[in-house]
């Protein structure tokens, strides 16, 4: 796996020295550190870094200046800000807190904390996957019951309450080699992106359907849709529609993941999409005797 290079630039070294281990713990090794702009601008000579991560209330440095030095994303962890105001605010001396208003602070903490984790590990899965370094446990399973169990997962989630999905298998039954786990993900994540991008009462149907020598996934709703721009950045990393429905506590790497397991997996992903009369993604994955064939 290429070693991924990761800059954090922060004036305070005590968030970012807990920030590094974090990612080094994670398997991000290389990682600088740097706590002013001119010395973040140094480092992207000298280290070239492959992610920027920059705490939006630095002073002298912000993603326009870097951007115009390096094409690395630059993570804007506004959450971890959140994390630093929420922490202090017990500490100050003229306050005196309630039990209840330390209780909410902490789980303030405690959600921008989880979503720290969450970034960092969809960061070093996206990198995983772009080198080729995760190993997928392949084994026979029915597509139909692994695409129905996804379909449950997500209706039971409450986020999804006010939005009707539905699954519809036109076969009864069909054998395909996949990981299930990191299979189910990637579907999860496309249901996901469905109703996060869509308003409350939108329709997504699910289905399951038979070509020659492939399988198809279908995930279609009657959303809002999305325009040419949009449909051309959407497996990118780091992209976020401009037509979220709602706040996202997401990564805006859910649908690179998906587009990134599912190619692991011999498949394909398409979208299809007008403004105004919804989004459809098909996801293509070659049937078992397609796979043995490859094989052999």
């Amino acid at each position: 796996m290429e070693e991924v290079r990761v800059l954090l630039v922060d004036d305070e070294r005590e968030i970012s020295q807990l920030i590094q281990i974090v990612l080094q713990k994670e398997g991000f090794s290389h990682v600088a550190l740097a706590e002013d702009g001119r010395e973040a601008l140094r480092l992207i000579d000298e280290f070239q870094p492959h992610i920027i991560v920059l705490d939006v209330m630095l002073p002298d440095a912000n993603g326009y200046d870097l951007r115009e030095r390096t094409e690395a994303p630059i993570l804007f962890l506004t959450a971890r800000s959140s994390v630093k105001g929420y922490a202090d605010l017990p500490a100050e001396e003229q306050y005196d807190w309630e039990p209840a208003e330390i209780r909410r602070y902490a789980g303030v903490i405690r959600d921008k904390a989880h979503y720290m984790e969450q970034l960092i590990a969809d960061l070093n899965l996206t990198f995983r996957l772009k080198n080729e370094a995760l190993p997928l446990q392949l084994a026979e399973h029915d597509l139909v019951e692994v695409v129905r169990q996804t379909v449950i997962d997500v209706m039971n989630d409450p986020c999804s309450e006010a939005y009707a999905l539905s699954f519809q298998p036109f076969v009864d039954r069909v054998m395909v080699r996949l990981d299930k786990e990191w299979f189910q993900r990637a579907l999860h994540n496309l249901l996901a992106n469905a109703v996060t991008h869509n308003p409350p009462g939108t329709e997504v149907k699910v289905s399951v359907q038979s070509e020659t020598d492939r399988m198809v996934i279908v995930v279609e709703d009657d959303g809002q849709g999305m325009d040419q721009e949009t449909q051309g950045m959407l497996f990118e990393r780091y992209y976020r529609g401009t037509n979220t429905a709602k706040h996202s506590q997401g990564t805006g790497l859910g649908m690179a993941i998906a587009k990134q397991l599912i190619e692991a997996h011999g498949g394909e992903i398409h979208i299809s999409s007008q403004v105004g009369r919804g989004t459809k993604i098909s996801v293509c994955l070659p049937k078992l005797t397609a796979q043995r064939g490859g094989d052999g």
